[in-house]
């Protein structure tokens, strides 16, 4: 009897000091508006920015979900073109989980579309097409007539336990008119905000222009938990295939003569 006590005792005890399992998280990697700048750019030194120091940033996140909301480019010249493919190829071969197919690439037709969505993997989104990786649910209002109520159709979709993020072609200010998703990124050509914008439960962030910065967002089981704005400096090293990709651009620029041109 006494043994049986005692085992019953000890079971009571190791049940009390299993430490609780702490919430799954997962970290935002958000990126994009890179107006054509593929290198740093700024008018002093340092200077910030780069797709080579960019895709250092989500290889040093493993697990990362790396979310790209378009703007590669600002013309429909030839050169631009290859900007479009190289920024394709680096985001594809590194991992993005999800780019937003913006008027900024679409302009050159169905052909040049079709190469750059195979070099990223296929993983454009648009509001027809939205996306699930793990247990985010993201979404993009790029071409939407009524963007709120695209918004809400999305929504209704989600699967219980997703967090969802909202990815707006909107100036901070309009996109502080929708509501429903935990986290709405937005268009902006200035830096990001030292804090997110909350709003209602939703935080708004924007990755800024040029390419200088990129933030994170860590997202716990009912939303976001914390922000951070990243400046793509020299602390960030030339990603190997993001070099490559980048050597190919130049050989390309200097093959077509572009420059002389």
């Amino acid at each position: 009897m006494r043994a049986v006590l005692w085992l019953v005792a000890a079971c009571s005890i190791g049940a009390l000091a299993i430490p609780e399992r702490p919430a799954p998280t997962q970290t935002l990697i958000i990126s994009g508006n890179y107006q054509g700048k593929l290198t740093p750019c700024g008018c002093t030194r340092p200077m910030s920015g780069g797709l080579r120091r960019l895709a250092t940033l989500v290889t040093n996140s493993p697990g990362s979900v790396w979310i790209d909301t378009g703007g590669w480019v600002t013309g429909i010249s030839r050169q631009d073109q290859m900007k479009a493919e190289t920024i394709a190829e680096t985001l594809g071969q590194v991992g993005v989980a999800a780019a937003v197919r913006t008027p900024s690439e679409t302009a050159w037709g169905d052909e040049v579309l079709t190469n750059l969505e195979s070099a990223l993997g296929s993983k454009w989104l648009t509001t027809s097409r939205p996306t699930q990786v793990r247990d985010v649910w993201i979404g993009a209002g790029e071409g939407a007539v009524d963007e709120q109520a695209s918004l809400s159709r999305w929504l209704e979709m989600k699967k219980p336990g997703s967090v969802a993020v909202w990815v707006t072609p909107k100036n901070r200010e309009e996109a502080l008119k929708l509501h429903g998703p935990q986290v709405v990124v937005y268009t902006s050509d200035a830096s990001p905000e030292q804090a997110p914008l909350r709003k209602g439960g939703t935080w708004y962030v924007s990755p800024g222009s040029k390419g200088k910065m990129a933030v994170t967002v860590t997202l716990g089981q009912t939303g976001p938990t914390a922000y951070r704005r990243v400046e793509l400096t020299e602390e960030f090293p030339d990603e190997p295939r993001a070099s490559r990709a980048f050597a190919v651009y130049l050989d390309r620029v200097e093959g077509a003569q572009l420059i002389e041109k």
